[in-house]
């Protein structure tokens, strides 16, 4: 006889034995069978685990939709923890769950994928641990009518109706459940099936979007390794790049329409998908994190997609939101379009003379010829962008300049005699980026940097101006280089009723002296005007987030 063999039957013996002596021996036998299962339950901390509840089932069973009473087949643990099933004669049941509770303690052990072997079968210990559960979120906008989530083999279910947020089951054993399933009803019932959960004594175990079928989380790295921002950031709109080395673009709708996103705890985030090319396998969108906590590499949020029933939740007013001071955000995508698009509620909306559509550092830019090409941000004179004098309020953008040369050009503002952003020529092939507030009969206070030494042509720049009362800071790529302004006199009246223009000042300038139109000469993408003075942490999350390189936005 091998020592299997002989295991079993020795083990079958002492289980034999303990029943005869338990005087809670309750089983519940469909038929006679010689084909057994036999099993020990233990308390945690090691005890035999005696008057308790051990039930069999099927390893499909469905708790809704099955009969109990004729596939259940219950015992009561002996003193010794031992408990003993007679499988019925016609069982064609391929694989068993055990589920023991124990009542006077509230313990709970699952065992599942137990097979035949021979005519015994012996199954694992179970250990009893104190309970868990599991909560499901329910997407608001997945048209769910009804549905019931459940452990299979198991009488472990819950069920709910339209208008339920997220489902809750409670008292699950603790320990990796193989798998949970949950029977959502729309329009046809539809299972989905969510593996290897894994269930905490006492704790709850959420899962976010079960309808979705891919997840991944997304870390915003501040430590020194990655972004190195010290300081928290709210309100702070998150730029997800998505490339075929990190995102598989077959898995999700060909317009990108089952994205989804949710923070640590669960919550739903805001985002606006600014481009979806699934042919070139290439995405860009903008998620609304409420904090960004600095020097930290621990947070992160969760992508979800792979739902072919979802609709867009693209929503740009949501992440650049008026009331958190973005007043225009122009992401100067667009291709084969007279328009560029306001991204805020404020629809400031620009018409586009003679630009050409280029890549960006974030999706596309536009390309200015430096002789006719500029935007005007129609009826935008009398509106959010109109910044009072000594106001607060910031203007972000990034810029390609093709040359540097003696002349002045004109990337972005409102009016020569409000405030703006330029290049301004020195001669001799040197310039300097410059943040100007006009000042009213006093002349134009400037903030400046030198190019060189400060980036120069044919690079990307990112320019940051911060006006805060009365003063004013000039950021290149994430760092301050100028925190004060020098003054150009001039005694002039201060202008607000120019349109805020892109490419150029948008009507002749000829004071202190001429400067045309002051046309731009290269690329410009990402233009935005906040109403609110940006700090430093903010700024230089910002530029690390969206440079080409990115730093905060690590793929785990």
């Amino acid at each position: 006889m091998s020592n299997l063999k002989y295991n079993l039957l020795l083990f079958a013996t002492l289980v034999l034995i303990h029943l005869c002596q338990c005087s809670s021996t309750d089983s519940i036998v469909n038929g006679s069978s010689s084909e057994t299962v036999i099993g020990k339950v233990y308390n945690n901390d090691g005890t035999p685990a005696c008057s308790t509840i051990v039930t069999l089932f099927p390893g499909s069973y469905d708790p809704v939709s099955d009969d109990l009473l004729y596939t259940s087949i219950s015992d009561t643990t002996d003193a010794s923890g031992y408990y003993f099933f007679k499988l019925p004669d016609d069982s064609l049941t391929p694989s068993w769950s055990i589920t023991a509770i124990r009542m006077t303690t509230g313990t709970s052990a699952l065992i599942t994928n137990v097979y035949k072997i021979d005519d015994t079968t012996v199954a694992e210990d179970a250990i009893l641990k104190n309970p868990g559960t599991i909560t499901v979120t329910i997407v608001p906008d997945s048209g769910v009518v009804n549905g019931y989530l459940y452990i299979p083999g198991t009488r472990f279910f819950t069920q709910f109706t339209d208008g339920n947020s997220w489902i809750t089951l409670d008292s699950v054993p603790a320990g990796v459940i193989p798998q949970i399933s949950i029977m959502l009803k729309r329009d046809t019932w539809r299972s989905i099936k969510k593996y290897s959960v894994v269930v905490e004594p006492e704790q709850t175990t959420r899962i976010d979007y079960p309808q979705w079928e891919y997840s991944r989380q997304l870390y915003l790295n501040t430590s020194p390794d990655g972004a190195d921002v010290a300081g928290m950031v709210t309100g702070f709109p998150v730029l997800v790049r998505l490339r075929s080395a990190n995102f598989s673009f077959n898995e999700a709708r060909s317009d990108g329409a089952d994205i989804r996103f949710v923070s640590s705890s669960g919550v739903p985030l805001h985002f606006e998908i600014e481009r979806w090319d699934s042919g070139e396998k290439e995405a860009d969108i903008w998620v609304k994190v409420d904090t960004v906590r600095g020097n930290n590499e621990h947070q992160y949020i969760t992508m979800y997609w792979g739902n072919a029933d979802a609709i867009s939740k693209s929503n740009s007013i949501a992440i650049f939101d008026t009331s958190e001071g973005f007043q225009g955000v122009w992401h100067m995508s667009e291709t084969g379009s007279s328009t560029v698009f306001d991204a805020t509620a404020n629809h400031l909306d620009g018409t586009v003379y003679n630009t050409l559509v280029t890549t960006g550092v974030i999706g596309n830019a536009l390309h200015f010829d430096g002789s006719s090409s500029h935007i005007i941000i129609d009826s935008s004179a009398d509106s959010r962008l109109n910044m009072p004098q000594n106001g607060t309020y910031a203007m972000t953008l990034w810029v390609f300049a093709d040359t540097i040369d003696a002349d002045w050009q004109a990337i972005a503002g409102k009016g020569h005699e409000q405030y703006y952003m330029q290049s301004k020529g020195l001669g001799n092939n040197r310039a300097t980026w410059e943040f100007v507030e006009f000042q009213d009969n006093r002349g134009w206070e400037y903030t400046e940097d030198s190019v060189p030494p400060a980036p120069g042509p044919r690079e990307w720049v990112h320019l940051v101006g911060v006006r805060n009362g009365d003063t004013q800071q000039l950021y290149i790529n994430g760092e301050k280089v100028v925190d004060g302004a020098s003054l150009k006199t001039g005694n002039y009246p201060r202008v607000s009723t120019d349109n805020f223009t892109i490419g150029c000042f948008g009507r002749t300038v000829t004071i202190p002296q001429n400067q045309d139109m002051a046309y731009f000469n290269g690329m410009i993408d990402e233009v935005c005007v906040l109403s609110v003075a940006l700090s430093a942490d903010w700024i230089k999350l910002c530029y690390m987030n969206q440079r080409t390189d990115d730093k905060l936005v690590k793929f785990k």
